[in-house]
């Protein structure tokens, strides 16, 4: 187990991690609403609530995505084209979930980012303020973006053209118990994917195994682009040659999941 993780290790810090999409962290919108409990917490409450929604529909949704903290973009943001670059990452979209407030840094990094031809998703109503201050600015770079509301599946086919990975249920339905992270290492790339919740669990609760009885997950991995995939063992550090057809532009690979891989 050791050496499984020394290896997991040594993969998950090469590289540079490849995201595509961002996500504006709402903190500082509640900050707007700290107070006394018998005046504030429910709204907090539901702010949490869409805050831990968005973050579990993407990343069980196979959108791999990074935060943006508004108090440290302006010494990170880098050139703005199409792609926004914060320190080493590049991203094609910006998410603005939750904000009831930006700073007037960060909406000018976004008008910028807009002008040049970025895509940037609005979840919900437009924030309403600028560095906590009530403004009409927002409302004005919100009508000029692609809006959704606080749904899955919106959010999702919202993000569809940025999808580097999707796994798909012998259904042909979406998992939406694994997550994963690739990293771009010199001229190749390395994909990870792991559990995020304990599918055995959740087949007991159905009645339809023993909690200590696995059966396989016959799925079907998609990578958009085409790829010569290779199979690192972890356990045993040996590479293994791995089954995969290459189509429209796509590498597949039939692979066998088990719930407690």
């Amino acid at each position: 187990m050791e050496d499984h993780y020394a290896r997991l290790n040594t993969v998950l810090t090469r590289g540079i991690p490849v995201a595509n999409v961002a996500v504006i962290h709402p903190i500082e919108s509640y900050w707007l609403h700290w107070g006394p409990k018998e005046n504030t917490a429910m709204y907090r409450n539901m702010m949490d609530t869409q805050f831990k929604e968005t973050n579990e529909w993407l990343l069980s949704g196979l959108i791999d995505f990074d935060y943006i903290s508004e108090s440290l973009l302006p010494e990170q943001v880098g050139d703005i084209t199409d792609k926004l670059k914060v320190g080493k990452m590049e991203y094609s979209t910006v998410v603005v979930s939750g904000c009831e407030t930006l700073r007037s840094t960060t909406l000018g990094v976004l008008k910028k980012f807009k002008e040049a031809g970025g895509n940037i998703i609005f979840v919900g109503e437009a924030p309403k303020y600028v560095d906590a201050i009530p403004s009409k600015e927002p409302q004005e770079l919100y009508n000029t973006c692609k809006v959704v509301m606080h749904s899955k599946p919106q959010l999702l086919a919202a993000l569809e053209k940025d999808r580097f990975l999707d796994i798909r249920e012998q259904t042909g339905e979406q998992t939406s118990c694994l997550l994963y992270q690739c990293r771009k290492d010199n001229d190749g790339q390395w994909l990870f994917i792991a559990h995020m919740c304990d599918e055995a669990a959740e087949d007991w609760m159905s009645d339809r195994l023993s909690k200590n009885f696995v059966l396989p997950y016959e799925r079907q991995i998609i990578i958009n682009g085409e790829y010569t995939p290779l199979l690192y063992d972890t356990l045993t550090g040996e590479v293994k040659k791995i089954s995969y057809e290459i189509r429209n532009g796509k590498t597949i690979i039939e692979y066998t999941f088990f719930a407690h891989d």
